[in-house]
């Protein structure tokens, strides 16, 4: 309550607004759609698409709505995000706006309108400098739950290949490797001489323990490194391989943990492996790796691409619907193109994608095709990578590009951790020894052209020549 002869300004009532923040997730960085205002106040400067709430309107119709008239965007599902009140925020009075936030895979054609005099897509590392009212603030909000939707997968990633490191710790110590080069550097033949082991395994586990930091490598031969010294050699006054041999036996509690803790028949993993496997490929490729892809390697120029042991057709699923003019055909196994055929109608792309039955160990992949991706089927000098590449070759016209992506080792061969871990189950080539087999069978111009430690994915290129 005021004294009596206090003057009391009073604010008119407040009023409402809403914006919308849409970002494109389809590249690494991502970026975000802003307007350029062309009415006062803040005229010319940057802004979210927004406007003023009618009458009768909910909230999201009315963000859905500017959005549609500022930038021409539609049919982007957005949810309420966080609502800004502070006084003075917007010079022509009280102003409340409630943010939504939405997101889209690819940076979709806008064209400023309303009050909009242009519309465009921002890089979110190089966003512009003449941000409008208070939406600096509210893009450091919004970028703070974009990192956080992006990290829900880097987690999820993380946790699911968490047991492979505890795998590789268990058996390193079971077979005693680190007593094994407790006070001296040893090759990896030395060292399977002494754990009485199998050599090329055991160059494997040692490449894998030299990524996730237990050993180290120098001049082809392997140490300790400090934390193994202190923590796993026998003698120690810290020595924890007890605890780690423990936690060996525990890992059959867990299994049957799984068994007991249904109260119902748990379906039979075995019979559905396959179908399994396939569609693992595609929640990786929607999760992160399509978009790596899409940025990787530029298919503007192309039109008729094949996907070699394309599994459920995610990648040819995400150039064709980048590039509008691009068609496919995925070459794999009778039981895996039938996965793929269901996974490509899902995308309403049958009419530009289709699938060929094949068996790459005995059949020719065809020809008049302008470029040819391999994803993940060139694993290691063990993998008959020569014969795919020359197959490979055969199905391009002069000219083409060759991509491949795969789990690849450093030339050191000391790491990344996921390819090293890869590397121990399966195989995989050094960055190096890749581009040498590609060169080998014919191709010129080979190259890596992208890499991305956190998922593993390496691309590489090449083309045929003309």
């Amino acid at each position: 309550m005021a004294e009596k002869g206090q003057y009391i300004y009073e604010w008119p009532r407040p009023m409402v607004t809403t914006d919308a923040i849409v970002f494109c997730t389809g590249k690494t960085t991502g970026s975000v759609l802003m307007i350029k205002r062309g009415r006062q106040p803040n005229k010319g400067m940057w802004a979210f698409p927004g406007g003023f709430l009618e009458l009768g309107e909910e909230l999201v119709d009315s963000a859905k709505r500017e959005l549609q008239e500022e930038t021409g965007l539609s049919g982007v599902e957005l949810e309420q995000m966080q609502t800004f009140g502070g006084i003075g925020r917007d010079p022509r009075g009280r102003l409340l706006t409630v943010s939504f936030i939405g997101f889209v895979d690819e940076e979709l054609e806008v064209k400023g309108g309303d009050d909009a005099e242009e519309a465009r897509w921002f890089d979110i590392n190089d966003l512009p400098e003449n941000i409008a009212f208070d939406h600096d603030m509210i893009m450091r909000i919004a970028l703070e739950k974009l990192k956080q939707r992006q990290n829900d997968f880097a987690m999820i990633d993380s946790l699911n290949w968490a047991y492979r490191t505890s795998r590789v710790l268990q058996i390193a110590n079971r077979i005693g490797v680190f007593d094994a080069l407790s006070g001296k550097a040893l090759s990896s033949v030395q060292v399977a001489d002494q754990c009485k082991s199998v050599p090329d395994l055991t160059e494997k586990l040692l490449i894998a323990c030299t990524a996730m930091g237990l050993v180290t490598r120098k001049n082809g031969k392997y140490e300790n490194s400090e934390l193994s010294c202190k923590y796993l050699v026998k003698g120690k006054y810290l020595y924890q391989g007890n605890m780690v041999t423990h936690s060996t036996w525990v890992r059959g509690i867990c299994d049957q943990l799984e068994k007991d803790i249904s109260l119902q028949p748990l379906e039979d993993l075995e019979t559905q492996q396959h179908y399994n496997f396939i569609m693992a490929m595609d929640n990786i490729a929607k999760a992160s790796r399509g978009k790596f892809f899409l940025e990787s390697i530029d298919l503007s120029d192309r039109k008729r691409l094949l996907d070699v042991g394309g599994g459920p057709g995610s990648y040819s699923i995400a150039a064709c619907k980048k590039y509008k003019h691009l068609n496919a055909v995925v070459f794999d196994l009778k039981e895996t193109t039938e996965i793929a055929k269901e996974v490509i109608a899902s995308e309403n792309l049958s009419d530009r994608i289709t699938t060929t039955v094949g068996n790459w160990d005995v059949d020719e992949f065809g020809t008049g095709y302008d470029v040819v991706i391999m994803s993940n089927i060139l694993h290691g000098i063990f993998d008959e990578a020569s014969m795919k590449l020359r197959k490979a070759y055969n199905a391009l016209e002069p000219g083409g590009i060759l991509a491949v992506q795969e789990f690849l080792l450093d030339d050191k061969k000391d790491g990344p951790v996921v390819a090293a871990l890869f590397n121990m189950m399966v195989g995989a080539f050094s960055q190096s020894e890749l581009l040498d087999v590609i060169t080998q069978a014919g191709f010129v111009d080979a190259k890596i052209v992208s890499v991305n430690e956190s998922i593993g994915s390496d691309w590489a290129t090449a083309r045929r020549p003309k």
